[in-house]
């Protein structure tokens, strides 16, 4: 569930920073919200979750969390924070 849409997606090269930024926006998540942003059944459900990043973020934290969030969980790794 920690695992970043490159790794996921078996791409070759990946930077460890920016996966790390990924694992740490799935770690807040989970910490805001008692629950990972991206959960299935299957092995492949959750690869298609993660690939596809479309984390529901409820609006019951502040707009300064969110905003962290979303710039930690991206799908392009040069895009995270």
């Amino acid at each position: 569930v920690y695992a970043c849409p490159e790794i996921v997606l078996n791409r070759q090269n990946y930077s460890g920073k920016r996966a790390d930024a990924w694992t740490l926006g799935v770690i807040l998540y989970t910490m805001l919200f008692g629950r990972y942003p991206f959960c299935d059944r299957t092995l492949v459900g959750l690869f298609t979750k993660i690939s596809r990043c479309r984390p529901d973020i409820p609006r019951t934290i502040s707009v300064s969390a969110r905003s962290l969030l979303r710039s930690l969980i991206r799908v392009k790794p040069q895009e995270r924070l």
